[in-house]
């Protein structure tokens, strides 16, 4: 079920699924995106690539670079609830880390 269905209510409630999934175990779970997001595009850019979609490429790649963004942005985050005890960021980690899968994965997410 992807993020993007047309339906606002539903779209936010699988968001608040998504981010709430984070918080079962929010000191792995960023690792675990970081680990397998770079698996989830792979796979999309080869099937991409068999069907000779060079426009497909180009979106997987645009995926790619908008995932490492966010998990970019995720790690900046993350240090400062670690390093500054700023835990009112634990929301906005839990954010970057389901927008990584969106962009990784597509609307299913990966």
């Amino acid at each position: 079920k992807g993020i993007s269905s047309g339906n606002p209510t539903a779209e936010r409630n699988h968001l608040y699924e998504r981010t709430d999934a984070y918080f079962v175990d929010y000191s792995l779970m960023g690792l675990m995106v970081h680990q397998n997001y770079p698996k989830v595009v792979n796979q999309r850019f080869l099937k991409t690539k068999a069907s000779q979609n060079l426009q497909g490429e180009l979106e997987c790649l645009k995926g790619l670079y908008e995932a490492t963004q966010c998990m970019s942005d995720f790690t900046m985050a993350e240090d400062l609830v670690r390093s500054q005890q700023s835990w009112g960021l634990l929301p906005l980690c839990s954010v970057l880390a389901t927008k990584t899968g969106y962009h990784a994965g597509g609307e299913s997410g990966g």
